[in-house]
C-alpha cells in the first residue's frame, strides 16, 4: 500500500494491536479506497478468521472475490453479510456493484432503492453512485450493466491475432507447452502492479482452456469496478484444475511476464508445467 500519513497511522494502530478488528476494518476501508486489493484481502482475512459472521468484513471480502472474476462467490457472501447485519449500506452498494458485473441492472437498481430505504439521510450520495457505477458500465463497452459479457465466454479464435485492449489494458496470446489440460479446466489471467507476485490481482480474465493458443485482453473492464491498471503491470497465466484462483497446485502449468507497460499488444505467455 502508498506509504501516505493516513496509511501509515492505520498500520500502525493494527501493528500496535493486531486483534482490535475495528483498525483492521479501518486499513481495509482505505485500502479500497487506494485500489489496493492485496491488502483488503489481508485485513479482511485476518478478521474473518476472528469472526467468520463479521459483516463489513464479508462485504469488503466479496468485492476482492469480485475482482478475481468470482460473482457468484461475492455475491453468496454479500447474502450472509446482509443477514448479519441488514442495515450494512456498504453491503448493499456492493451486491448493486455484484449484481451489475453479472449483467443483472434491474436486481442491482433494486439494491440501490433498498439502501435508500433503510438510508434515506444517503439518497442523494446513493443516486449520485448509482449514476457514477452505471457510467462506469457504459465506459467498459457493457451497456446497462457492468460485467454483462459473459466472464466463461471464448476468447477470439484460437490462434488468432489478439485484439488491441481497452484503452488502459493490455493484450496478446497465451500459448500451451505439452499435452492440453483436462476437460473443465479453466484458464485465468490476471494482472497485478508490477513486481507483485502474489495477493488478489486487480484485474482478472476467467476463461474455458479448451484450446491453444488463444487470445487475451484484460483492461479496466475486467477490474473490480473498472478502476484504471497502473502503469506497468505483471501479467500471470494459469491453467487452473479447480476453477478457484484462490488455491494453487504445483503441477499446473503458469507463464508470466512482468513490468509490462499498459497499451501492450503482442504480449506472449508460454505455459509450462513446474519441472
Amino acid at each position: 500500500m502508498a506509504g501516505d500519513a493516513e496509511t501509515a497511522q492505520l498500520q500502525q494502530a493494527v501493528q500496535k494491536n493486531p486483534h482490535d478488528l475495528d483498525a483492521r476494518m479501518a486499513l481495509a476501508r482505505h485500502a479500497l479506497a487506494q485500489q489496493d486489493m492485496m491488502a483488503v484481502y489481508d485485513q479482511t482475512r485476518a478478521i474473518l478468521e476472528k469472526e467468520p459472521g463479521h459483516a463489513r468484513a464479508l462485504s469488503y471480502q466479496a468485492l476482492v472475490r469480485l475482482a478475481m472474476g468470482q460473482a457468484d462467490a461475492a455475491e453468496r457472501m454479500l447474502g450472509d453479510a446482509l443477514k448479519n447485519d441488514p442495515d450494512l449500506l456498504e453491503g448493499y452498494v456492493h451486491l448493486s456493484l455484484v449484481h451489475l458485473r453479472q449483467g443483472r441492472p434491474d436486481a442491482a437498481e433494486k439494491d440501490i432503492a433498498e439502501a435508500t430505504r433503510r438510508h434515506p439521510s444517503q439518497a442523494a450520495r446513493l443516486r449520485s453512485l448509482w449514476s457514477e457505477m452505471q457510467a462506469q458500465a457504459r465506459a467498459a463497452g457493457e451497456p446497462g450493466a457492468a460485467g454483462a459479457e459473459d466472464p466463461h465466454a471464448e476468447l477470439p479464435e484460437p490462434g488468432a491475432r489478439a485484439a488491441a485492449p481497452e484503452a488502459g489494458g493490455v493484450a496478446g496470446t497465451v500459448e500451451l507447452e505439452g499435452a492440453p489440460p483436462s476437460s473443465g479446466a479453466i484458464l485465468f489471467v490476471t494482472v497485478r502492479p508490477a513486481g507483485a507476485t502474489g495477493g488478489p490481482p486487480i484485474a482478472a480474465r476467467r476463461l474455458p482452456a479448451t484450446s491453444f493458443p488463444l487470445a487475451f485482453a484484460v483492461g479496466p473492464g475486467d477490474s473490480m469496478m473498472g478502476q484504471a491498471l497502473p502503469e506497468r503491470v505483471r501479467i500471470e497465466a494459469r491453467v487452473d484444475r479447480d476453477g478457484d484462483p484462490l488455491t494453487r497446485d504445483p503441477a499446473d502449468p503458469v507463464a508470466s511476464a512482468d513490468d509490462v507497460r499498459v497499451g501492450t499488444t503482442g504480449v506472449r505467455l508460454v505455459l509450462r508445467r513446474a519441472r
